[in-house]
């Protein structure tokens, strides 16, 4: 989006004195017109429309396809905030020297007739050195839009630059009309169809820039990081060979270090179209043309254990052949060069041996401490309100990163007490009867939104890691410096001090009923290479007029609530003995909301909830200016916050709530109490293959009751195991399915905001790396319940997705692999829109393919929808908000693997063996009136006891059983509740703390 015409207007008089001062000082003919083509696409005769994009202003909408030879756009709504700025079409990384000459054409047919502007300058729109055809001299002539005719209009100008414009765009508006525009520019339903734009100057277009498109360097598709030796390595192997091949395992050197043969798995649509055909989308047939291999292999080296750096190199003849993308034939076709498989890359020139893998190690630190550092250093970089210092920075360039202002400070924010899809530009018709200061918090993905139920889950991931790392004694990380915040030289852990630090803020959104609001955010979008301490001025420090921005307040809803309840409550536990006084604070927050909105239960507990007749659930259309977060069923938020306070509190009240869940959206019927689902059903999601994400958190609550089970019954607890290691199995046995053994598959989706009401896409969805790395955290939760190898190996494996065993042999996490993301969706991070601007530091994990395509940079590359592969669906560009955004809940789980991977696969400290019974299980006969005990062995156990809670006190029963099982006494009394606890004597010593702490209650039948 461009900033409306005053703009300009109001520089107008000092660009006439500078252009004429400059028109005597500088002799034009020093910068003839070199006769070099300055666009990245001149026509559209290939199908691709990149750099040339569309952009739009909610609720202003267009629609566009590449076609035909043309780029055709459709206005569906031309009436947004910002009149004839909200639709446009632009072309950016442009560089303009003052002097130079310039040489315009362009085309345009449209279906009737109208107006545009058209105009070369700055982003922003405060600097224009061409508009609308003027020709020297003529500039203050020509503010007024160009008429278009119905049908064919071709234009041409030469122009003189007055002045430099480092990064410069070529952009058409054709919007609604507004203060600067009398009329409509066209109306709604016209068709506009552009053609043979040129601008000839001085700087050629870079022809090696691949605009974002990511092209497989190597057909052996692998983990870049690498593998542990004693963990199971897999990679992939794409090819039209349908017989097995052999594989070397070579060595920096080149010499042969394990020779094997690959399996041949078979056609993988996920990752690639190894033979054309045709996909119904919708009423729609469309073609996906042979892109790829027609087989997956699958190169199983497990049994080569030999630490180094390799590189697998695969004796295949075959290759790849019979490839086009759009009109480009053969373009991912190799060709045999002696024993090699080479293909070269159509932009850049460069060549890739195609059957030679990256390099990778096999080593016990594969994740490691720095990718730790990193991936948490996200948060920090992130913080709202404070300035981010250097010495905090883990990687990147820190100067550039750094700064010393304080975005948002105070973040003082009009709290709306209507739902309203959108406002004027101005905010003149916002609510400003009230306020409250939001300053804090994260920044929650690539604009500064802060959003309650995005940081909820958010939080709670790394306050799990917290929790996960102590049951299995593994916190020294967090206390011993390794973490880079500026709280790390407290006694605190540090993932606890980030993680508070977006708790401290929730507490800010509770309204006076205890309610949460759900999100602060702008009142409008801004664009990219913004900075939060400046954007919403007048002036920005780069002169430039501010975006004009006005922070509000959404209403209070109750997922919102539901999720400051269960982080609190979470958190309270977590806190205890570490900060008593902020440990109470949490509980009381948690306590006080419960009460609140468990007044309105009846409101709440419902299969689906309606916005337009119970304001406090979230809609699913209210995203401008922010992320919608919409949510229409909220009992699992509920069902999260229960399991929270009770594990915390061991209140009766939270159990009675929580044990009687049950989600009518989950057709597995399996979302439930004491249970993981592998298919989220409510709010935005409909089937999707995961056990949790921040719209459905049931499975978060379960997972807080496996690490809290002193309080569950033995067969609550059995309940609890059986599900995580069940919902494991569900991935492994996907994971089998899938040629690059990617542990998610595509579900069916709707998006009526960025595709269309009623439009269904079935493919991956929106973050997909999310449910991939979710899923991930579920395989390891599987591990630990179980000890189960398989589960180890598959956490390991779905890793490999994630860092290069994908449809284009990509790591995307920024700076972890030879080839990654590099140009995220960020508002700061916009190095690759405005190069004054920082790059991405290390460890950002991106969103990943979406089969939605929502955005329009993704759309340029001329794509239609369901025409790719799944996992081809990505391009890495800061323009693509669909496919590579970066988020506080995307990131957190590749903390919590992370973690995970260095102390179960890294060589960390072994987990000593417990020195208590384990499994504690309880079985009741009514027949006799009597219990079986049975639990695990200990390892050097000569002796057993067990001991009964009575009258407030323990007091032991049995101290001499030499056998992992104890049978009560007959004809207890029916009814009568126990809490019994089991030790073991180890070495002569028994340990009746932690069976205490681990006591189980039992129900005589």
């Amino acid at each position: 989006m461009q900033n409306p015409m005053k703009k300009i207007a109001s520089g107008l008089l000092a660009s006439v004195v500078s252009l004429s001062t400059a028109a005597a000082m500088a002799p034009f003919s020093a910068f003839a017109a070199s006769g070099e083509q300055m666009l990245g696409q001149s026509d559209f005769n290939a199908g691709v429309g990149l750099p040339w994009h569309t952009c739009e202003t909610n609720p202003a909408k267009q629609s566009f396809d590449i076609s035909g030879g043309t780029y055709n756009v459709e206005i569906i709504n031309n009436d947004g905030p910002e009149s004839r700025w909200d639709l446009q079409l632009r072309h950016r990384k442009l560089t303009i020297k003052k002097g130079a000459t310039y040489t315009v054409h362009w085309e345009v047919d449209a279906s009737c007739d109208g107006e545009m502007y058209t105009k070369i300058g700055n982003y922003s729109g405060s600097i224009e050195v061409w508009h609308n055809n003027n020709t020297d001299g003529t500039f203050n002539q020509c503010w007024d839009c160009v008429k278009i005719k119905k049908g064919h209009n071709e234009f041409d100008a030469t122009f003189t630059a007055e002045q430099d414009v480092d990064v410069a765009e070529w952009a058409f508006h054709y919007g609604g009309k507004g203060q600067y525009q009398n009329v409509d520019c066209f109306p709604n339903g016209t068709t506009l169809k552009f053609d043979n734009l040129s601008l000839i100057g001085p700087d050629p277009w870079d022809t090696s820039d691949e605009m974002g498109v990511v092209r497989p360097e190597s057909n052996v598709r692998l983990n870049q990081l690498g593998y542990y030796p004693n963990l199971n390595k897999k990679a992939s192997y794409v090819t039209d060979a349908s017989s097995p091949l052999t594989y070397e395992i070579r060595d920096k050197s080149g010499n042969v270090k394990y020779t094997g043969k690959t399996t041949v798995f078979g056609s993988d649509p996920d990752s690639g179209t190894g033979k054309s055909t045709s996909v119904k989308i919708g009423d729609e047939t469309v073609q996906r043309l042979k892109d790829s291999g027609a087989y997956v292999h699958i190169i199983d080296f497990s049994d080569f254990k030999t630490e180094g750096t390799y590189t697998i190199f695969v004796k295949d003849t075959v290759g790849v052949s019979g490839t086009q993308v759009l009109l480009s034939k053969g373009v991912n076709d190799t060709t045999l060069s002696g024993n090699k498989l080479m293909w070269t890359n159509p932009q850049t020139d460069k060549q890739y041996v195609m059957n030679q893998s990256h390099e990778f190690v096999i080593s016990d630190s594969v994740y490691d401490e720095q990718l730790l550092k990193d991936s948490m250093n996200y948060y920090y970089q992130n913080r709202s309100g404070v300035p981010i210092e250097s010495q905090y920075i883990t990687s990147g360039n820190k100067s550039e990163l750094a700064h010393t202002k304080y975005g948002h400070n105070p973040d003082t924010a009009y709290v709306q007490s209507k739902w309203v899809k959108s406002y004027d530009k101005d905010f003149t018709d916002g609510e400003k009867s009230k306020t409250i200061d939001g300053t804090g918090g994260w920044y929650d993905a690539g604009d500064h939104g802060k959003y309650v139920v995005n940081g909820g889950i958010s939080v709670w991931t790394l306050q799990n890691d917290y929790e996960f790392t102590k049951k299995n004694k593994h916190t020294d990380k967090w206390t011993n410096g390794t973490i880079a915040i500026p709280e790390n030289k407290d006694k605190a852990p540090d993932i606890l001090d980030e993680a508070r630090v977006e708790l401290e803020w929730m507490f800010k959104m509770i309204d006076e009923d205890g309610f949460v609001y759900h999100k602060l955010h702008d009142h409008k979008w801004t664009g990219l290479a913004t900075k939060s301490w400046d954007y919403d001025k007048p002036t920005m420090e780069n002169g430039e007029d501010g975006w004009g921005t006005v922070r509000i307040v959404k209403p209070a809803t109750y997922a919102a609530t539901f999720n400051m309840i269960a982080c609190a409550a979470q958190a309270a536990r977590l806190w205890k003995g570490i900060d008593d006084s902020f440990a109470n604070e949490c509980l009381s927050h948690a306590k006080s909301s419960w009460t609140a909105i468990m007044a309105k239960k009846n409101s709440w507990n419902v299969q689906q909830g309606d916005s337009s007749k119970d304001p406090y659930f979230a809609p699913l259309d209210q995203a401008i200016g922010g992320g919608a977060y919409g949510d229409t069923y909220v009992v699992d938020d509920a069902y999260w916050a229960a399991c929270e306070l009770f594990a915390t509190t061991g209140d009766s009240s939270y159990y009675s709530f929580l044990k009687s869940y049950s989600n009518p959206n989950d057709k597995s019927g399996k979302d439930k109490a004491f249970s993981l689902t592998t298919n989220l059903g409510g709010g935005e999601n409909n089937g999707s293959f995961s056990s949790f994400n921040w719209g459905c958190t049931s499975g978060l609550g379960t997972l807080s009751l496996y690490l809290n089970p002193s309080k569950l019954s033995s067969a609550e607890q059995s309940a609890v195991k059986s599900s995580i290691t069940a919902a494991g199995d569900a991935y492994l046995t996907q994971m089998a399915k899938e040629g690059m053994g990617i542990p998610y598959k595509e579900a069916t989706f709707e998006d009526a905001i960025n595709i269309g009401a009623g439009v269904k896409v079935t493919g991956y969805e929106w973050g997909s790396n999310s449910f991939v790395i979710n899923n991930a955290m579920v395989l390891a939760y599987a591990y630990d319940t179980s000890k189960a190898s398989k589960y180890l190996n598959g956490a390991a494996e779905a890793l490999d997705y994630i860092y290069g065993r994908n449809g284009l042999g990509f790591s995307y996490v920024s700076g972890y692999g030879d080839k990654t993301m590099e140009w995220p969706h960020h508002r700061f991070w916009s190095k690759g829109v405005d190069p004054t601007f920082p790059k991405a530091p290390n460890g950002v994990l991106s969103g990943g393919p979406g089969a939605g395509m929502q955005d329009p940079y993704i759309g340029g590359l001329g794509y239609k929808r369901g025409t790719l592969a799944n996992q081809k669906c990505y391009v890495d560009s800061a323009e693509s908000w669909s496919v590579n955004e970066v988020t506080i809940n995307w990131n957190a789980p590749l903390v919590w693997m992370t973690t995970f991977m260095m102390d179960e696969a890294n060589g960390g400290s072994p987990i000593p063996t417990p020195d208590w019974p384990q499994n504690v299980r309880a079985i009741t006969n009514s027949q006799y009136h009597q219990v079986q005990f049975v639990w695990d062995k200990v390892e050097g156990a000569d002796r057993y006891g067990i001991a009964v809670k009575l009258a407030g006190k323990w007091r032991v029963q049995k101290s001499d059983i030499t056998t992992n099982s104890y049978v009560t006494p007959k004809n207890l009394t029916p009814g009568m509740t126990y809490k019994v606890a089991v030790a073991a004597r180890v070495n002569g010593k028994w340990n009746t703390t932690d069976p205490i702490n681990h006591a189980i209650t039992v129900t005589v039948k």
